[in-house]
């Protein structure tokens, strides 16, 4: 497993960044922020487009993360979402 987001271009170092700022404030009690799919695989799509049986289409990859929390109860999860 990585553990550095190094080899990711800068402007998606620094979304990850401010992402990880962001749930850091609205959640407490966060153990760990894993960054998991095409960005960690260096897989990912910045954009791509193609037309599919005529139709235009437009794709790009998202960032697939997943935040491990202690003490927060089920219930109060709803309470962090927008």
């Amino acid at each position: 497993m990585k553990k550095s987001i190094a080899y990711l271009p800068k402007r998606k170092q620094h979304d990850l960044e401010w992402l990880t700022k962001e749930i850091i404030s609205k959640l407490t009690k966060v153990e760990m922020i894993i960054l998991f799919g095409s960005y960690a695989r260096d897989e990912y799509v910045d954009y791509d487009e193609r037309n599919d049986f005529g139709i235009r289409t437009s794709y790009r990859s998202d960032y697939d993360i997943l935040v491990v929390t202690s003490g927060i109860a089920d219930k109060d999860a709803g309470r962090y979402t927008r």
